[in-house]
Parts: structure tokens; C-alpha cells; sequence
């Protein structure tokens, strides 16, 4: 029986995706552009399908950039809108699968740094962006799970402080149109369309 390769063989070949703006993406030689990045995000959704209405990675995208902005001045976040530009082009998994997937981790991160060096981003994630990524997924459980996000576990007591923003930052269920226009909006606000 021949043995499954490693991700670093599966890394070798000729392997690509037609994108939206009609580019080849090869994953060997990746070329990003915001206008796929932004496609792509608004047309998947987030917690694997399973929220109560339609919400996309786009939309979490734009909420993660919105928390950094209001709560941590100092920090970039730009960083926030971009930390899930991998799932444009390979994906997405739920959290508690990828951990038992090391291949697609391993090309996850191998997109995540190629998207930090393209926009400038720091090479790793910060503290301010895992944070709000994190109180995003409680202030998006909270309206679009069953169980209100019950389930989920109360990290630092992050869920109180989640509670208390979505005040500020309501969960809107975009259309996959208006979500994609808005994401757009703040890579022209940043620049971004044009690097």
C-alpha cells in the first residue's frame, strides 16, 4: 500500500483556481487581488453554513476590522479585514477540524504569509487582531446560533466584554453583493486596490 504524502509532496505540481477576475492562482506562485479576496469571502459562510441565516467570511472580516479599529487605535486594521484572505482561495474549515487537517494548515499558512508580505501586514498575528477575531465569534454566536453561542467556550471571560460591543456592532446579515461592496470600500479606503 502506497503511503499518503506529507503536504510538503502534495506542495509539488502544478496546481491552480481560476478567480473571479479570471486570473490563474497558482498556489506555487500566488498573485492576490482585493477584488477576489472580497468575491470570494462574501460567498462563504461562516460556521461552516450552520448560523441560523446567511453570514458571511466577508462580513466577519469587516467586523474584525471594525472591533480593532474601535479598540485598539494603535494596531493596523487592515490586519482584521485581511486575517481570513486564505479562505478566498482554499476554503474554509471549522476551527476544530483544521487542528486534525496538518496539510491544510500547512498550505493555509503558507497563503497567510504570502497575503501578510504582499499588504504589509506583520508576519504573525497580533494579540489585537486574535482578540477581536475572538469577540467576533462570540458577538456572531450570540445572534446566529441556535443556542445563542451557549456552547461555546467563555475564553478570558471575552464573552462579557462581547455582549457590551455588539451594541456598537450589530451583526447585519449582508447580502453576498452588499458585503463584498462594503469589504471593497475599506480596501479603496486603505489603498489596497492598488498595490
Amino acid at each position: 500500500m502506497k503511503a499518503v504524502p506529507n503536504a510538503e509532496e502534495l506542495y509539488i505540481g502544478n496546481h491552480f483556481i481560476q478567480t473571479y477576475s479570471g486570473n490563474r492562482f497558482e498556489i506555487e506562485a500566488p498573485v492576490f487581488d482585493v477584488r477576489d479576496i472580497a468575491h470570494a469571502l462574501s460567498l462563504v459562510c461562516r460556521f461552516g453554513g450552520h448560523s441560523s441565516e446567511f453570514y458571511s467570511v466577508a462580513e466577519h472580516s469587516i467586523l474584525v476590522h471594525d472591533l480593532m479599529a474601535s479598540l485598539y487605535p494603535v494596531a493596523d486594521p487592515i490586519e482584521g479585514l485581511l486575517h481570513d484572505a486564505s479562505e478566498a482561495y482554499i476554503g474554509d474549515l471549522p476551527s476544530p477540524f483544521k487542528g486534525l487537517m496538518p496539510s491544510f494548515q500547512f498550505f493555509e499558512q503558507k497563503l497567510d504569509t504570502a497575503i501578510r508580505k504582499k499588504f504589509s501586514l506583520r508576519p504573525k498575528r497580533s494579540n489585537a487582531e486574535k482578540h477581536c477575531d475572538l469577540l467576533a465569534v462570540y458577538i456572531e454566536a450570540k445572534v446566529l446560533m441556535k443556542d445563542g453561542g451557549l456552547c461555546f467556550e467563555n475564553v478570558n471571560n471575552y464573552k462579557e466584554q462581547a455582549d457590551k460591543l455588539s451594541e456598537f456592532h450589530p451583526i447585519r446579515c449582508l447580502t453576498p453583493m452588499e458585503a463584498e461592496i462594503e469589504f471593497l470600500k475599506l480596501t479603496n479606503h486603505y489603498g489596497l486596490n492598488h498595490v
